[in-house]
């Protein structure tokens, strides 16, 4: 008895949550399909929800600095405690599909390489400044205060990307790609292929004569 009631007390408790984010949607993101409360944005204007946007609880969605942008296509579905930041440019195309604890950046705390130097560089408060003058980080900064390196991130259409996957800055996801569980995004993904691991490596690529997704070489 008591099983029962602490089940039918869960399911008046979500019900509750979805029917509160299904109004909330419709009245400040009549586009969207559905968000569920709560979602944590910073730089609302700057960030562009395509037609039938959906996402899960727990969400952070931060668009920082004056030429940040946040842009989903249409039908793409997010799930939950995901958290997706720029300070630059962060693009997700149609009908993607993202996990739970997914980690989207098109930044980093601190200038680590040469290839950073070439990027954008920002100050920690987000405005641009010459990277002809900059140098690599010093470890005894405050990271936090660190100069930013910063490149944009791009996800084209029909992209699956799987639970807890990191996908770091600079990184450009070709349409119809898979990526595994716990992965560690830190090169680009080649279309139609499955990637996975740390760093994330092409494992598969579907092969349309066939139609099977067959071992990369």
């Amino acid at each position: 008895m008591k099983l029962l009631k602490k089940l039918f007390t869960n399911n008046l408790t979500y019900n509750y949550n979805l029917f509160y984010s299904y109004i909330l949607t419709k009245i400040f993101y009549f586009n969207c399909r559905l968000i569920r409360y709560p979602i944590f944005i910073r730089g609302k204007h700057k960030i562009y929800l395509g037609k039938n946007f959906t996402c899960g609880r727990f969400n952070r969605i931060d668009a920082f600095g004056e030429n940040a942008e946040i842009k989903f296509g249409s039908n793409v579905q997010i799930n939950d405690y995901n958290h997706i930041s720029a300070v630059s440019k962060i693009s997700i195309g149609d009908n993607c599909l993202i996990a739970s604890n997914v980690f989207i950046s098109d930044h980093n705390h601190g200038i680590f390489s040469d290839d950073s130097l070439s990027s954008g560089i920002r100050t920690w408060d987000h405005k641009y400044i010459n990277s002809n003058d900059i140098k690599h980080s010093d470890p005894s900064i405050i990271f936090r205060e660190a100069n930013l390196s910063v490149k944009p991130v791009y996800i084209y259409n029909n992209v699956w990307i799987g639970q807890s996957v990191a996908i770091l800055p600079g990184v450009t996801i070709g349409c119809g790609a898979v990526v595994g569980a716990n992965s560690v995004v830190t090169k680009n993904i080649k279309p139609y292929t499955l990637s996975a691991g740390n760093p994330a490596k092409e494992i598969k690529y579907y092969e349309q004569k066939s139609q099977k997704w067959l071992p990369s070489l």
